[in-house]
């Protein structure tokens, strides 16, 4: 799925746009509201992940995610290692009928 996708269904899954809302109002929301919001939330920090991701595409690299707490990570982008690089190799040399029907 597209990072762009993904956003629009965190806006279809939350078209109030709760997350906006101050920290300490949401606090307030009603169960289902906090269910939408945490949903748009999820899919816009998917989003994000992907689109990091098709950045790095062509380029060699990876992207290293730490978690930090249950709430928080920390990101880099490093040299793919080998075993990546190989996997990256094999992708690009197999035969274009494999390649078009999206098989490794």
């Amino acid at each position: 799925m597209s990072p762009e996708y993904l956003c629009e269904l965190a806006d279809i899954a939350d078209p109030e746009q709760l997350w906006r809302i101050n920290p300490f109002d949401q606090q307030k929301l009603e169960p289902i509201e906090r269910y939408r919001l945490d949903t748009g939330v999820a899919l816009r920090r998917y989003a994000e992940i992907v689109r990091q991701l098709e950045s790095l595409l062509g380029t060699g690299n990876s992207l290293v995610l730490t978690p930090l707490s249950r709430h928080g990570k920390a990101w880099m982008t490093i040299p793919a290692p080998d075993s990546h690089k190989r996997l990256l190799e094999a992708r690009a040399n197999r035969p274009a009928a494999a390649a078009e029907e999206g098989e490794v």
